[in-house]
């Protein structure tokens, strides 16, 4: 039976790279009938923070990767690993280490000047008893490390086929444990796979050559390998490679700026994964039914923001109505937008459901709904901060359009789009403007902006009432009679 693992570090917030090791792993998992395991990798304790781990968690669940097991942390499994460590020693498989790490500095160093790779020179393996206890004396407290015996290895990686290593030139005896007593990552990883029976490794290519040192762990250990497949690393859209510490493709910020679970899900599974019938857009469940880890490629994968838009977009498109109204006003409630007049805030909402790409869009989109005593404070702050919107409605030619806007619409009966057509005519006919010189000063007074929202979708949101008061208040207020 399949079973495969995420074991996110917590020592940030979840980023593109790693959730879509999530994903593959929970997509792997669900197509196969098998288990998803969530571990978390905590030993490090000067960088791992609850709180990273806590977002993680809530991350996950709301991207809907729901593990089966865990989450199993390893800082609370430290006793456990120390049994495989000093039974690795008892057999000859690892060592306590006594270099210092002045001298893993200069065989650094030296390495750096004759162009080679760090290789440590297992030096430590052949220390005397004598010199042993004189390193003791100094308070030398040892590493442990473990014996490369096999050094040539050859592994079928699911992903890029067949790979080979030599480990005599990329490494030399590796550090299983810190002088601290904490165990690294190599054994703890080893140690958790092999005692659940973890079957699949999926993860980035940035731990292939961790790969051979923990199938040659493994196999020390007494446990059965994992099948590994490592995927290519996801690179920036000016090709270079997506730095894990960019905010601004965690999970969180993706959150904070309105795209959709599902369609964040669809968009992550497109890098690498290409379902062969020039499908793009996927539910949550027919990306569940259609992945398929044969179908990943390792070619490098680039993150493209506008085509995450796009699917976004897409997946707003196909929602119901019901369904986008109840995440679309969760979301504005979220990020401290509320309108009192339900009806009116529901009915805009669908009126921009087919153009915004992100929920976040709808916070800038929607500002003309705020309350009119809210409106037209902020208006006057603009004025007293003489804005580029001061500097447009002060000009005598938008002073007449709102002037003239004003006094019209108290004449006119009709609404909405009705209410649109008759103004842009009687107002043109009294002013002798059309096209912008009467429409910049319209969504100035509406909007506060010099762009955005079609004017017309504006008139059939707010109410003849409400428009009336907006442009009495700015004809007044641009004229100085307030």
């Amino acid at each position: 039976m399949v079973r495969v693992r995420f074991a996110p570090s917590p020592t940030g917030y979840l980023h593109i790279g790693n959730i879509r090791t999530a994903l593959f792993n929970y997509l792997f998992a669900r197509k196969e009938g098998g288990t998803f395991i969530l571990r978390i990798e905590d030993t490090d304790k000067e960088r791992c923070r609850p709180e990273y781990q806590e977002a993680a968690l809530e991350d996950l669940s709301w991207m809907e990767i729901q593990w089966d097991e865990g989450p199993y942390e390893q800082s609370k499994r430290l006793d456990i690993y120390q049994k495989y460590i000093s039974k690795l020693i008892e057999e000859g498989k690892a060592y306590p280490c006594y270099v210092t790490e002045e001298e893993i500095e200069e065989i650094r160093r030296i390495a750096h000047l004759e162009r080679k790779p760090p290789r440590f020179d297992n030096r430590g393996r052949f220390f005397t008893k004598e010199e042993i206890e004189k390193r003791k004396a100094r308070g030398i407290k040892p590493t442990v490390r473990f014996k490369i015996e096999n050094p040539q290895l050859t592994m079928h990686d699911l992903i890029r086929g067949e790979v080979s290593f030599n480990l005599d030139e990329m490494v030399g005896d590796f550090v299983i444990q810190r002088s601290d007593g904490i165990p690294t990552f190599h054994l703890a990883v080893c140690v958790d796979d092999g005692l659940m029976e973890i079957t699949h490794v999926i993860r980035g290519e940035d731990h292939l050559s961790n790969t051979p040192k923990h199938i040659l762990l493994l196999q020390a250990m007494g446990f059965k390998p994992p099948q590994y497949g490592h995927l290519s690393l996801i690179h920036g859209p000016g090709g270079e490679p997506l730095s894990k510490r960019l905010e601004s493709v965690s999970v969180r910020e993706f959150r904070r700026r309105g795209y959709l679970p599902q369609a964040l899900a669809n968009y992550i599974a497109l890098l690498g994964w290409a379902p062969g019938d020039n499908c793009e857009i996927f539910s949550w469940d027919k990306l569940q039914k259609a992945f398929d880890l044969k179908q990943v490629n390792k070619s490098a994968s680039n993150y493209d923001p506008k085509k995450l838009d796009w699917v976004n977009s897409e997946h707003i498109k196909a929602m119901g109505e019901q369904a986008y109204l109840k995440v679309a006003c969760t979301f504005l409630k979220e990020n401290n937008f509320n309108i009192d007049d339900t009806m009116k805030l529901e009915k805009a909402l669908l009126l921009f459901k087919r153009d915004i790409h992100t929920l976040g869009e709808l916070v800038d989109v929607l500002t003309f709904l705020e309350a009119e005593a809210e409106y037209e404070r902020k208006l006057e702050e603009e004025f007293k901060k003489k804005t580029d919107l001061y500097r447009i409605l002060t000009n005598p030619s938008a002073q007449r359009v709102t002037a003239s806007t004003s006094s019209t619409i108290t004449l006119l009966n009709s609404e909405g789009e009705q209410l649109y057509k008759e103004l842009v005519e009687k107002v043109g006919k009294d002013t002798g403007m059309k096209g912008k010189d009467i429409f910049l000063p319209w969504r100035m007074s509406l909007t506060r902006k010099s762009h955005g929202t079609e004017l017309k979708r504006i008139f059939e949101i707010l109410r003849r009432k409400d428009l009336q008061r907006r442009f009495t208040f700015v004809s007044k207020l641009s004229s100085g009679q307030l």
